[in-house]
């Protein structure tokens, strides 16, 4: 447990501590299923214009234009995210930034006029079936949560 914490710690969550009631089991089948995340994340590294490591990436992720996204440690897109990036300046993801299944972020719906940017700040997290449009510069700023469907 104490190893799984300080790795936690080192991933930028410095005072989280794991419920002592999990089981070895648990224990390693959470370890291999983020380590899988986070090989699909190395994948998805390479096609940005800037990142930081780690990067978790569920199952059925699509991303385009993901060379326009710049994001820092620790971004976790869950399961069946959907991101158009193509945007005059960008996505930015902060530190440890959280979206959940389902969520969309669509940052052009028209080509005859592209969306500004998108920021969004550090210590994030989008729950599922977000929605997110772009049309101007939007900034989300940080410790912001959203709830299901926003």
């Amino acid at each position: 447990m104490k190893l799984i914490n300080t790795l936690i710690h080192k991933l930028g969550k410095p005072g989280y501590q794991v419920d002592e009631d999990l089981s070895s089991f648990d224990i390693i089948r959470i370890v291999s299923s983020k380590g899988i995340c986070m090989l699909r994340g190395v994948i998805l590294a390479i096609r940005f214009k800037h990142s930081s490591f780690p990067i978790f990436s569920g199952r059925n992720v699509r991303i385009r234009f993901a060379n326009r996204i710049t994001c820092g440690a620790c971004l976790n897109l869950e399961d069946s995210v959907m991101i158009n990036a193509l945007c005059k300046n960008g996505v930015v993801f902060g530190r440890n930034v959280t979206i959940r299944r389902g969520t969309t972020i669509d940052c052009t719906g028209v080509i005859r006029e592209l969306g500004e940017s998108l920021v969004i700040g550090d210590y994030v997290g989008i729950s599922e079936g977000c929605f997110i449009q772009v049309r101007g510069a939007v900034n989300i700023g940080s410790y912001v949560m959203m709830g299901p469907g926003v």
